[in-house]
């Protein structure tokens, strides 16, 4: 059979930025498509392919792909992109949010803020916050409860609790509220003040599994600091019974893991293995449904493969656990929150711990200080801007060595722009931490060059 390709001509297109952009969007999905058919296929990494043993060395997340690879997916993302326009598609980018970083919040566009929230980033949700009047109400109750908790999401606890503490003033005692704001308080170290939020509200008679979830992640962090043997085992046992009466109540599998791998740590097997089992079969449930908005198939695969370690099933573990980390990639902390919740159990359980730990590769924190670019006044040159390519690529080398994708650093103009650049090209994640008012910062270390 003679047979001659003859794909669409696309040798007269060009991309403009904004689609050369898309191409590594889209570029990234379909490695991601491939890898997530991979291992519901019952294919895992390998060093090696290995066709017969299912092992791929590919089933690794975007950015940990050889250079030959991502190119792969690239080629292909461009030649699709070029091929639609080249058919006479058009291609527009999305509107951007009504809600922009510089309107003012009141209670007026509080429903405004409402249709927009989830579409808006920290720097945004800042602004909003700072400019509103805290002399009238940001808005409703639901409007307190969707700002924290999407603060809360992208990793800011201490303004959410801000936020949270606003809610409670003019709306006090709202249940979600109070929940929202003990998870903040938890997260930013106060587990001791959290922790007295939740026990108040189980006396009140709010014991849903929420609140009962909520209470027993603080009473574990407290027994897992305590340096008094008995006090470890009377906070952990107490972790225990507030995750045993939410799963009793709910039948939530998020909770009854829970319960069971601290019923592995407090040394009763028999329990811990039971509710393994029927923790097992409600994932098994989950996931044999269409898949909805409310579900997160992450914590369904995480669960499967932590009951599965606590079940004695390693290649079961080892399969659930690789399922869950393709599903949650560039989701950090799930993924550390999941690892830590298995390197619990092999302290209990025993085994081999690199089976579990090969599945959570979770790139290093890189905190960055470096030099400003010269001035071009400056009498002795230190950083001059002939040298700016050659820094930009030592940063790039050094952070693919040290697979540092979670970057912190000031923004100053010159190799600090240049790390918070590299990390995102790398696909990862960075944080800005300014020195001082974030004006002042621009007009000292930006604009001057």
């Amino acid at each position: 059979m003679k047979y001659r390709p003859e794909p669409i001509d696309t040798s007269g297109v060009a991309l403009g930025d904004d689609l050369v952009a898309l191409t590594e969007v889209l570029a990234r999905n379909s490695h991601e498509r491939w890898a997530r058919q991979r291992l519901e296929d019952g294919w895992r990494y390998g060093p090696q392919r290995d066709d017969a043993r299912k092992e791929h060395p590919c089933l690794v997340p975007y950015e940990a792909l050889p250079d030959s690879e991502r190119d792969y997916d690239r080629v292909i993302a461009v030649e699709t992109i070029k091929a639609l326009l080249a058919i006479g598609y058009g291609l527009q980018a999305p509107r951007p949010s009504r809600v922009t970083a510089t309107s003012r919040v009141t209670a007026g566009n509080a429903v405004e803020l409402l249709e927009n929230v989830e579409s808006l980033d920290l720097a945004a949700l800042i602004a909003l916050w700072n400019t509103h009047d805290p002399e009238r109400a940001l808005g409703t109750r639901e409007v307190y409860r969707r700002f924290g908790e999407r603060i809360l999401r992208l990793g800011e606890p201490l303004l959410a609790s801000d936020v949270l503490v606003e809610g409670l003033k003019r709306h006090a005692g709202d249940v979600r509220l109070l929940q929202l704001q003990a998870l903040a308080l938890a997260r930013a170290g106060a587990t001791q003040r959290a922790n007295g939020i939740l026990a108040q509200l189980d006396r009140d008679g709010h014991g849903d599994e929420e609140t009962l979830g909520l209470l027993a992640r603080t009473c574990k962090d407290l027994g897992m600091r305590a340096g008094d043997p008995e006090e470890r085992k009377a906070q952990l046992s107490c972790a225990f019974d507030a995750y045993a009466r939410a799963y009793r109540s709910s039948d939530g599998y998020w909770s009854g893991i829970n319960a069971a791998t601290l019923a592995v740590v407090l040394r009763d097997r028999e329990t811990a293995v039971a509710i393994a089992r029927e923790v097992r079969e409600t994932c098994h449930r989950v996931l044999s449904q269409p898949r909805t908005g409310g579900t997160d198939a992450y914590w369904v695969l995480a669960t499967l493969g932590e009951a599965a370690l606590i079940l004695d099933d390693w290649g079961q573990a080892e399969m659930w656990y690789g399922r869950a980390a393709a599903e949650g990639v560039g989701r950090f902390g799930d993924l550390s929150s999941t690892r830590r919740n298995a390197r619990l159990l092999l302290e209990h359980i025993g085994g081999d711990r690199t089976r579990v730990e090969r599945c959570f590769e979770i790139p290093r924190v890189v905190v960055f200080a470096g030099h400003m670019l010269d001035r071009a006044d400056r009498p002795h040159p230190r950083f001059p801007p002939a040298i700016e390519g050659a820094v930009r690529d030592a940063i790039e080398e050094r952070l693919r060595r040290l697979d540092g994708r979670l970057g912190f650093a000031s923004a100053a103009c010159g190799s600090d722009l240049l790390f918070l650049e590299s990390v995102l090209a790398l696909g990862g994640e960075v944080s800005v931490v300014l020195p001082y008012g974030r004006d002042e910062f621009a007009a000292d270390t930006v604009d001057v060059i």
